[in-house]
């Protein structure tokens, strides 16, 4: 009996010692394993990227970067592409804030002409206009943008700033008519920001409350 709980005794002390060890063993197999599994991930994404890679440069060989927003590239030469951004620097830089429309609307003629697609071009000509005391030109133009231009953020902003062309004549239901436009297209908080920091909209800014 007592031999029976010698061996009892030694078996549990190199249970003991020998448990740790195995616990050990056990953790270096699993982390062996998830070190396997992470490679073959890596391994896998590093394929997928350079596969795009190559997909991404077979396509960028085919095209210019785009200089202006709105133009294919298909429809335009990178000379053309050069001579629009210098007339937007010059506008943007020069004529608007010397406030020289007359060049202005010059210049965003020859814009227009070499890229009847391009929403700034019509969205500053007709702001020019407004500018030249040509409002109703500025309406005509404005117009003609919204009907038949990619309706972008731009052509969004294009809808307060007929608001604010009609504002002007005394066409306040005609401005409301296109603040509700915008508001569709941009939202109630895009609409009363504008209202409530343009001088050309303050007639309308009790009504736009309730909007």
């Amino acid at each position: 009996m007592e031999s029976n709980d010698h061996f009892t005794l030694i078996g549990a002390l190199v249970a003991l010692l020998f448990f740790p060890a195995l616990v050990l063993i056990a953790k270096y197999e699993i982390s062996k394993r998830d070190k396997k599994e992470l490679e073959l991930e890596n391994k896998e994404l590093q394929k997928q990227l350079a596969e795009q890679n190559r997909t991404t440069a077979a396509t960028s060989d085919k095209k210019t970067p785009p200089i202006i927003s709105q133009i294919s590239q298909d429809e335009i030469s990178v000379e053309d592409a050069s001579e629009l951004a210098t007339i937007r620097h010059q506008c943007e830089s020069e004529f608007f804030p010397k406030k020289n429309w007359e060049s202005a609307l010059i210049a965003l003629d020859s814009f227009i002409n070499l890229a009847p697609d391009d929403s700034f071009g019509w969205f500053y000509t007709a702001y020019v206009l407004h500018e030249l005391k040509r409002t109703n030109e500025a309406i005509e133009t404005l117009q003609y943008a919204i009907t038949n231009l990619k309706d972008d953020g731009q052509m969004h902003l294009a809808r307060v700033k007929m608001a604010c062309y009609e504002c002007s004549l005394g066409n306040l239901e005609r401005a409301k008519d296109w603040l509700l436009e915008a508001k569709r297209l941009a939202g109630v908080v895009f609409v009363k920001h504008h209202v409530d920091t343009d001088d050309d909209l303050a007639a309308l800014r009790a009504w736009v409350r309730f909007i």
